[in-house]
């Protein structure tokens, strides 16, 4: 009699345990970047920006275009329904230039991170052609020499 009580404890733990792993939490990296070209100007808004809401963090450029946002917690992920299909899912991020006209420019996507302590250290050329092969506006690129922390939503 114990033995399926076992195994039943057992088979929940495991389920309990996979589900657990699926929504870890990811991070918004800590990012450096540095602003160039076109528009650009001492004391533009950079803010990483949420899907779906009005969160965001900010910072104004100085005289060279350099900004700095930090990190600001962990993301969760959330529930999408998709017809009869829940899917769990992370809200999209990405970084948006404010002006002195109230438009914001998508300056490209930020990807969550597994880990607390990456840094992501970004050049954004807004004379440089935005759209990737894959239809995707893109000003910034990740810094020589710094690691591809973006790679690391695909695990």
């Amino acid at each position: 009699m114990r033995s399926p009580i076992v195994f039943l404890l057992l088979l929940v733990a495991g389920a309990h345990t996979a589900a657990a792993q699926t929504d870890a939490p990811k991070y918004t990296p800590e990012i450096f970047g540095r602003l160039v070209g076109g528009a650009a100007a001492a004391g533009t808004n950079v803010c990483l920006r949420r899907a779906g809401s009005e969160i965001l963090q900010c910072s104004y450029t100085d005289f060279d275009g350099r900004f700095y946002i930090p990190r600001f917690g962990e993301v969760r992920p959330e529930q999408a329904t998709g017809g009869t299909k829940s899917v769990t899912t992370y809200p999209a991020h990405w970084l948006q230039m404010g002006t002195l006209s109230g438009r914001a420019t998508l300056l490209g996507p930020i990807e969550l991170v597994d880990s607390k302590a990456v840094v992501l250290h970004l050049d954004c050329d807004l004379t440089r052609h935005a759209a990737g092969a894959d239809g995707k506006v893109d000003y910034c690129e990740i810094a020589r020499g710094q690691p591809n922390v973006r790679s690391q939503a695909g695990r």
